[in-house]
């Protein structure tokens, strides 16, 4: 299956590999799957998904979106000892300009999004319970399904100076599109020594809940091998347990707002297939170097959307 994309008022670029971004290029190796190939797409995920639609409209098994948290700052990668601008997270027109751009793209997500699809949302209590309000709106209160709290490190250092309850957690709203979802139970191993009504324990592990206290974010683990210098890297044993839940081998996989690419980096390396959107060339960047660092990786296209002529 190939997928034709056509930017309204801004054009795109998509032509064969040159080793350049900027004129959209092919990349990786390995057999395609029914004629799909991966996507990695630089533009605004409003148009994107737009454009989209008309190939993807209800085939997407699962998104997942890491997008702006409201937070009124500039983010950034780093590039050795230097900081470069990644994309602005400040809303001049407030909340109410946040939640519109909010609800824009999950009524296109919703769209893209097959029967059985699901969708989970990242976000921090700041604005949580508003998009959850959204969400409720745009797929219905019956298919919200999990509020996931993530416990994102260990407090300490700076994180103990407030005058307050010292922050510790995300929140991953988890809603499906239809009332037939597909999932899978996660296990992880028992503590050791642990026992059951007296006896070893024999099921498979400890059923994950849904607070999750066992995977510290990479952002301050400063000496993971995966730490790319991107503000808001997730690490991938997070995504990797989202798409083991709630995909399966071949499924499609897409993150509208890819930052710096682990929700792809996991779906390529346990077989999913992916489109990977964000409006950053810095995020596009990251996410092309840690795609082809993949041994192995199958082929995938970037395509960059074209800037306006004179």
């Amino acid at each position: 299956m190939s997928v034709s994309l056509s930017f309204q008022g801004k054009g795109s670029t998509r032509t064969p590999a040159t080793g350049s971004l900027d004129k959209g290029v092919v990349h990786g190796s390995g057999s395609l799957q029914d004629g799909w190939r991966n996507l990695l797409i630089h533009g605004d995920n409003l148009e994107v998904m737009s454009a989209l639609r008309g190939d993807l409209y209800g085939k997407v098994d699962l998104i997942y979106g890491d997008p702006p948290f409201f937070s009124g700052k500039d983010r950034h990668y780093r590039q050795g000892t230097e900081a470069k601008y990644a994309y602005g997270d400040t809303w001049p027109g407030g909340l109410p300009e946040y939640l519109e751009y909010i609800r824009a793209r999950l009524e296109l997500c919703r769209d893209l999004l097959a029967d059985t699809g699901s969708i989970y949302i990242h976000l921090d209590p700041t604005v949580s319970h508003y998009v959850k309000v959204l969400m409720d709106e745009v797929f219905g209160p019956e298919r919200f399904i999990r509020e996931i709290i993530w416990r994102i490190g260990w407090v300490s250092g700076f994180k103990t100076r407030a005058k307050n309850w010292a922050r510790n957690h995300d929140v991953i709203l988890f809603y499906s599109k239809g009332p037939e979802f597909r999932f899978t139970k996660i296990f992880i191993p028992h503590e050791p020594g642990y026992r059951r009504r007296g006896e070893p324990g024999k099921a498979p592990g400890k059923c994950v809940d849904d607070v999750w206290v066992d995977m510290p974010s990479i952002q301050i683990m400063s000496f993971a091998q995966e730490k790319t210098g991107y503000d808001t890297q997730k690490n991938e044993n997070l995504l990797e347990r989202i798409l083991a839940a709630s995909s399966s081998a071949g499924d499609l996989v897409a993150d509208v707002f890819c930052g710096s690419g682990t929700t792809l980096v996991v779906a390529e390396r346990i077989g999913r297939r992916w489109v990977g959107v964000d409006i950053s060339p810095a995020a596009i960047e990251v996410t092309q170097d840690r795609l082809e660092g993949i041994e192995g990786c199958r082929e995938f296209e970037v395509i960059r959307r074209a800037e306006p002529g004179p």
